[in-house]
């Protein structure tokens, strides 16, 4: 054995070498089979369940005619003094020709209108143009029509350079008020508030020669627009149309006992809209049906039966949208079509950020962290051994959702995003008939990484904030799943479920913390100077743990009360781990060693998954969403690299193809002990951890023997039995590095940091 520090002449990346002389590399270290144990087959999936299943999506809403002068959303103040729109709140206004000149010491605030033209639950922005003498931060804040102070925990704030000459320049609105603000206050009208500072306290000067209040449907010429619109953080694609209107669908085909379903929204009104939906079909009446859109809806979800007319039928459908106040606008996402089909049943893939396997009952902890987890794995089945792919967010969800390891999609750090030209989890499920949604609450896991394509509903509307202090979000997202579930509950859906905690900073609620601290059991401690800190850490990671399993547990019962339980493929896994103070590293996106990398992985399926199954095959984040299309009987996509492991989940007793080594990729937040990039080549029990330097060079760091030890402890590298096990997995390693399929597109562009985002970056560790 060799020390751990021991140093190997760099490994370059060169042409692969071919295909066959890899396999004969390999071979040394593989097996041709692997035998996957189990029970004798269960019953196979129940196909008598009848559910509506998408028959047709994305029908856009096409306008049938425009107003004559369409009156704007937008509040805009250009060329004289401001109208009550914009009022100038504190400081003295001059007109100009022009220009309005407001000056005041230290500051001066402006004062937006307060008829509910600003919505902080629908995207928007400021355009400016202005000149400053000095540079100045400018402060954007909202408040009530009844508060006198605008509410500083919703500020945002930009730097405004000095310019002796007009400059036009935007500023996003994104941060809503906190979650449980927008769920529990009334919906009062509010005012935006500009305040421009001088971080100096003297006289500011500030020439506006333009101010305009802008939404996603705003600037337009017309008076309707296609395109993506975001309400509340859920994203439709969709048409915004000012109102009166009249919109129409594409003749739609009618298979029997059809149903429409699309989500609408008002803006610009204080005052309900009225909404007439009308179907005309061959041969049959024209049928109406009437509905009432309020100010306070986001994306109110609607559901119509269309007319029970012979297969082979062709419906005409339209919306009309009655007179309204000036600036009303109407917007809708595109329809989709669904039809009764027996079997596909709902499928829930729960995610728990941040989860380390060895930190639950189910896998063996002895602290109450997961009581509601381990009744979900004695009525299912649990793989004992899983590991992610990378060590953090970004790319290990878009393995696991992709089904290719990070070198297949690419998406390795925040300037890059899954390509559209993969296939995912949730289009693979779309194209079979699933109406998907994912509710999520970390970004790199949704559109920031280019994770939102194959959902019909894709909500991010936990991402505001109040994330920036607390990762506690498995409430929240449980609410949301729970009326998506009861709204849709007669059909073949998909969700996706990202929830935050045990991320960092670790900030249990006191009754889960509580629990843990009334545990009987001797908790871990450690030697050093760091004893303390490992003792608070996980005593609050186990906290939060157990907050989430709360959280969990009530998700199930609102399973059982919409009557799906027994109907219902869950599954539960996690993203990756958590290191405290193992191999000198705290936190996660520090390495590649077994505590960052090991997650849990339950399914439960009544009366399909076998009860209380122990699956110990070593298996990957990979093989997950390859299982689940097996479950469900759907047709696996091409390219996937993972194995559909449902046989075993069944309980039979099979063989399957070998596992490949699993490539594990991840590009640290920041370098450590001059390392930014880590992989690591993974074939049972061997473990090769490598460094890649700048100029694409493998370095070997360490090779280890997981089955007698799991700690990672023992360093083989340089040893002479384990030579030929080395230059295996390094050849391999170097080969996976070179590979790119050529749609990975690692060159698409990514959303710029708003200020709320950068300000979760900062906390939760991705920046510094």
């Amino acid at each position: 054995m060799v020390p751990s520090c021991r140093t190997h002449p760099p490994l370059r990346v060169q042409p692969a070498p071919g295909r066959h002389a890899l396999q004969g590399i390999l071979s040394a270290v593989m097996l041709c089979t692997v035998l996957l144990p189990g029970s004798a087959s269960s019953e196979a999936p129940r196909s008598d369940t009848e559910r509506y299943a998408v028959v047709a999506r994305e029908l856009p809403w096409t306008p049938v005619s425009e107003p004559d002068n369409p009156a704007p959303l937008s509040r805009a103040w250009q060329g004289e003094p401001l109208s009550a729109d914009w009022t100038v709140h504190d400081g003295r206004a001059t007109a100009e020709p022009g220009v309005l000149l407001v000056e005041g010491p230290g500051h001066v605030d402006l004062l937006g209108p307060a008829d509910g033209t600003y919505d902080p639950r629908v995207h928007q922005r400021i355009e400016l143009t202005v000149e400053n003498d000095l540079p100045l931060d400018l402060g954007i804040h909202w408040h009530s029509r009844d508060e006198e102070e605008p509410r500083g925990r919703l500020a945002q704030h930009y730097d405004v350079p000095a310019s002796l000459a007009p400059v036009t320049r935007e500023f996003e609105l994104s941060a809503m008020p906190a979650l449980h603000e927008l769920l529990h206050a009334p919906r009062a009208a509010g005012h935006l508030h500009l305040r421009f500072t001088d971080a100096e306290g003297r006289e500011v000067a500030v020439r506006i020669h333009s101010l305009r209040l802008l939404s996603d449907y705003d600037g337009l010429d017309g008076a309707s627009t296609a395109g993506r619109f975001a309400r509340a953080g859920t994203v439709h694609e969709g048409v915004a149309v000012r109102v009166p209107a009249l919109l129409a669908l594409p003749p739609l085909p009618l298979q029997g006992r059809d149903r429409l379903r699309f989500a609408a929204g008002v803006a610009g009104s204080t005052d309900p809209l009225p909404i007439t939906l009308t179907v005309r079909w061959d041969g049959g009446a024209e049928v109406e049906q009437q509905f009432l859109l309020s100010p306070g809806d986001d994306w109110a979800p609607q559901r119509f039966d269309l007319p029970d007319a012979p297969a082979g039928q062709t419906a005409q459908v339209t919306l009309r949208a009655e007179a309204a106040l000036p600036g009303t606008t109407l917007v809708v996402g595109d329809a989709l079509q669904l039809a009764p089909s027996p079997g596909g049943p709902p499928i829930v893939l729960y995610l728990e950020d941040t989860l380390r396997a060895d930190h639950l009952g189910t896998y063996g902890y002895g602290h109450p962290t997961d009581p509601h987890l381990q009744e979900i794995a004695a009525e299912g089945a649990t793989f004992e051994h899983v590991h992610a792919p990378a060590s953090w967010t970004r790319p290990s969800v878009s393995s696991l959702m992709t089904s290719r390891d990070v070198a297949g999609h690419g998406n390795r750090d925040a300037t890059r995003r899954v390509s559209t030209d993969l296939t995912t989890l949730a289009e693979a499920l779309a194209k079979a008939g699933w109406l998907t949604a994912s509710f999520i609450s970390n970004p790199h896991a949704g559109a920031w990484s280019g994770l939102d394509q194959g959902y019909d509903v894709a909500s991010e509307g936990q991402i505001d904030a109040s994330i920036t202090s607390t990762t506690l979000t498995s409430h929240v997202l449980r609410e949301s799943i729970l009326a998506f579930l009861a709204e849709h509950r007669d059909e073949r859906v998909f969700v996706y479920v990202h929830s935050m905690d045990p991320h960092a900073p670790y900030a249990p609620d006191d009754a889960s913390l509580q629990a843990l601290r009334d545990d009987p059991a001797p908790r871990a401690t450690i030697e050093g100077p760091f004893a303390e800190q490992f003792t608070d850490w996980t005593l609050r990671y186990d906290g939060e743990i157990r907050h989430n399993d709360g959280e969990l547990a009530s998700l199930d019962a609102g399973l059982q009360a919409l009557d799906l339980w027994d109907d219902t493929l869950l599954t539960f896994t996690s993203d990756h781990g958590e290191a405290f103070g193992e191999h000198r590293q705290w936190d996660h996106r520090r390495s590649v060693h077994e505590e960052e990398l090991l997650v849990p992985w339950v399914l439960r399926w009544p009366g399909v998954v076998p009860d209380g199954a122990r699956l110990g095959a070593q298996v990957s984040l990979l093989d997950l969403a390859p299982t689940l299309l097996g479950l469900a009987s759907v047709a696996i996509p091409d390219g996937w690299q993972g194995r559909d492991l449902s046989a075993l989940c069944r309980g039979a007793r099979v063989e399957a193809r070998a596992q490949e080594p699993l490539f594990i990729d991840t590009v640290h937040a920041y370098p450590i002990d001059g390392v930014a990039h880590s992989v690591a080549a993974l074939h049972w029990p061997h473990k090769l951890l490598a460094a890649v330097d700048e100029e694409g060079n493998l370095l070997p760091q360490a090779l280890y023997r997981l089955d007698d030890d799991p700690g990672e402890r023992i360093n083989h590298l340089g040893e002479p039995a384990a030579q030929s096990v080395e230059q295996t997995l390094l050849a391999w390693l170097a080969e996976r590095l070179r590979q790119a399929p050529p749609n990975v597109d690692t060159a698409a562009t990514v959303p710029a940091f708003d200020p709320v985002l950068r300000e979760w970056m900062l906390q939760m560790g991705y920046l510094r």
